[in-house]
């Protein structure tokens, strides 16, 4: 049994219709410009088969990988024993990602409940979710909002060079919240730059911000 194919075929066959690309073997990517709702279905590290991994992946930081900046692992493992149990239950665990793709679709309609949506499950002030929910709360309008999220991230104590990073970029879009176009133009450079690293091609007809 080829439990690869299985997976790519069932896969293509129900991402593909949403608007679903591939990117490599296992990975697919619903492209809105600024953000992306991926799917990753993650393979076991001793045994084959798949894991189902889904969220919204920002494009609000310059780099190469794709994160799961809202979302992440759904369901359990699903193991390949037979080519009939592994067919079936992976089709359910396809059919459940695209249920999750449309469900982010519906949340990302409105930068406010995506904003909250990063915030609810926030504990610690060096969370990424601050940097994000920053941003969106900015775009909606909400400069108070923006500000306590970027302020308390721009205050973590800083030891790696990817900190000190974030750190600068924080406190360069603290300056720009009481000029919404500069804000704006500034978010617009970084989604454009964090595009380029990561897809192969970059759609000026997707880097419209909300």
């Amino acid at each position: 049994m080829d439990h690869n194919k299985i997976i790519s075929s069932i896969a293509k066959e129900v991402l593909s219709p949403l608007g679903l690309k591939r990117q490599g073997k296992r990975f697919w990517y619903d492209d809105h410009g600024w953000f992306a709702i991926v799917v990753e279905f993650q393979p076991g590290s001793s045994d084959k088969g798949s894991y189902l991994n889904v969220g919204i992946s920002f494009m609000f930081y310059e780099n190469a990988f794709w994160t799961f900046d809202l979302g992440y692992r759904e369901g359990s493992f699903v193991s390949a024993k037979s080519e009939d149990q592994f067919t079936g239950a992976f089709r359910r665990m396809v059919d459940a990602a695209a249920r999750s793709v449309i469900r982010y679709r519906e949340l990302a309609a409105s930068p406010v409940e995506l904003s909250d949506a990063i915030t609810k499950p926030l504990t610690h002030p060096g969370d990424w979710g601050h940097y994000h929910a920053g941003i969106l709360a900015g775009l909606a309008g909400r400069i108070e909002d923006a500000r306590f999220h970027l302020s308390l991230l721009a205050q973590v104590p800083c030891t790696y060079a990817w900190e000190h990073g974030r750190r600068i970029r924080c406190l360069e879009l603290l300056q720009r919240l009481d000029a919404p176009e500069r804000f704006r133009e500034s978010l617009l450079g970084i989604v454009m730059r964090c595009r380029a690293a990561r897809l192969p091609a970059v759609d000026s007809n997707l880097t419209q911000l909300p």
